[in-house]
């Protein structure tokens, strides 16, 4: 079995074809009644790529992001956010952009615990957005969509883009950057930095996990490559680069709006629960009314209802779109209910023989019994526990990690999920730009380096510089910049 053939049994069910109807109505309301464990996401990734096969291996090259709505998710904190991330990412592979949209973790008027990788990660949402807006799958929770984001035509005015080929003067780029709130360093190695080196410019914008190694000949951009800022060496070539500001610097633009206004039209919102989302948004707007009243009469900051959205007007905010609730969500009178007849995966305690008779039990009823399991050594290993048993238990392994098992009784289907089987802990998994803020001691530490002193960290950056200058010196030389 493969994950497109997982994902049919919800592409023919006739409460997907429901839900679908749905859609082409006007702003509907849906609640998705029993659906649990990870069902929702296989549902939703069913239906964003309703033909696609997400295992085929030109599966990159058929995409239809830019027909398709793109899927907005808002789950009740970070971490039910992020395991529902991960379903996606498993589900749907490269036939969509799966992003996360966090918050940005800092607390109100202190900007100095401003952490600097989420708002990169948001301003990453707000360029894809605003760059092709279709085909995204976007997963956030409550308190991150409270905070109110940069306007769409500020965003564009606001977005610097240069090209092979384009002319620009060191002096120019100066004044882009500082303008941008860039702070000029010896090397980057967070969001909000830039560096110039001869004919060499880094950058670090805030919507990508790497920054832009900028090299010229002359005035005129010769290359343009994304690299490491720990090892120093390239990630990819690029044709383009785009620098985006810090989205959450107030003094940058002059209005926020609710990501609501900022996302098409067309967009598939889903929600586990409106009314859980509204108290979602009330902590933190209490958070923020707290904090806005401890600061100093001297200094002017921006009203909290200015920066962050009411709980009373997410409904308003909902309106227009269509809006899925999937987690116990009442919310709308004139719904449409959808009856999902599932129950969790049952608890096992690592018994074995039980497993054995349920899976068989389960098969005997008609059920195509399905066990994901994200290592091949897991499925080895259950393997060898059926054939230690002597008995003959279908099922169907799929190679994918899921974040909870369920059985829908109507399709007959059963999904278990390795980790609950044999009680591990399943950790969420998050990309690598929320991790590297403790890596970039490396340069941190060279930067701050005197006469006399010595570290492994430092020595360990300045060996990686090396290397990159020598791999630098094989190219063709570079004149001075200007």
């Amino acid at each position: 079995m493969r994950v497109n053939d997982l994902l049919n049994f919800y592409r023919s069910d006739q409460r997907s074809a429901l839900l679908k109807s749905a859609w082409n109505q006007e702003a509907s309301k849906i609640e998705l009644k029993g659906i649990v464990g990870s069902a929702t996401a296989m549902l939703a990734s069913a239906l964003m790529h309703p033909s696609q096969d997400p295992d085929s291996s030109n599966v990159g090259s058929n995409r239809s992001e830019d027909k398709e709505p793109s899927h907005l998710f808002i789950l009740d904190d970070k971490e039910t956010a992020a395991y529902f991330l991960n379903d996606l990412q498993q589900l749907i592979g490269d036939t969509h952009r799966v992003l996360f949209f966090p918050r940005s973790a800092r607390v109100p008027y202190q900007e100095e615990v401003t952490e600097n990788a989420n708002i990169a990660m948001r301003a990453e949402v707000l360029n894809e957005i605003n760059r092709h807006g279709k085909g995204l799958a976007i997963v956030t929770f409550g308190e991150a969509v409270a905070e109110r984001v940069i306007s769409k035509r500020e965003l564009s005015e606001q977005t610097f883009s240069l090209s092979i080929g384009e002319k620009y003067t060191l002096d120019f780029l100066d004044e882009v950057f500082i303008e941008y709130g860039f702070h000029k360093v010896d090397f980057v190695y967070e969001p909000g930095q830039y560096a110039v080196r001869g004919g060499i410019v880094d950058v670090f914008s805030f919507s990508f996990d790497h920054p832009y190694r900028i090299e010229f000949f002359g005035d005129e951009v010769d290359s343009i490559r994304k690299f490491d800022p720990i090892s120093q060496l390239s990630v990819n070539k690029m044709t383009r680069a785009v620098v985006v500001p810090n989205i959450g610097d107030q003094s940058l633009h002059e209005s926020v709006e609710p990501i609501f206004n900022f996302i098409p039209a067309d967009t598939r919102i889903w929600l586990t629960d409106a009314k859980r989302t509204e108290k979602h948004l009330a902590k933190t707007m209490e958070r923020a009314e707290s904090a806005f009243e401890r600061v100093s009469d001297s200094l002017k900051f921006t009203a909290p209802d200015e920066l962050f959205i009411a709980p009373e007007k997410l409904l308003p905010l909902l309106s227009p779109f269509h809006v899925v609730e999937f987690d116990g969500g009442t919310t709308f009178p004139e719904r449409l209910v959808l009856q999902w007849d599932m129950i969790p995966q049952p608890s096992f305690n690592k018994n074995f023989d039980l497993i054995t008779s349920n899976l068989q039990a389960n098969h005997r009823q008609g059920y195509h019994n399905v066990i994901v399991a994200g290592q091949a050594t897991q499925i080895e290993r259950l393997h060898d526990i059926f054939a230690d048993r002597e008995a003959e238990v279908p099922h169907h392994p799929l190679p994918i990690e899921l974040s909870q098992g369920f059985v829908d009784k109507q399709l007959k289907l059963l999904v278990y999920t390795d980790h609950q089987l044999f009680e591990r802990y399943h950790r969420f998994r998050l990309k690598e730009g929320f991790k590297k803020s403790k890596q970039a001691l490396t340069l941190k530490e060279l930067s701050a380096c005197s006469p006399g002193t010595t570290s492994s960290t430092s020595i360990t950056a300045l060996g990686n510089l090396e290397d990159s200058k020598k791999s630098m010196s094989t190219g063709r030389i570079k004149r001075p910049f200007g």
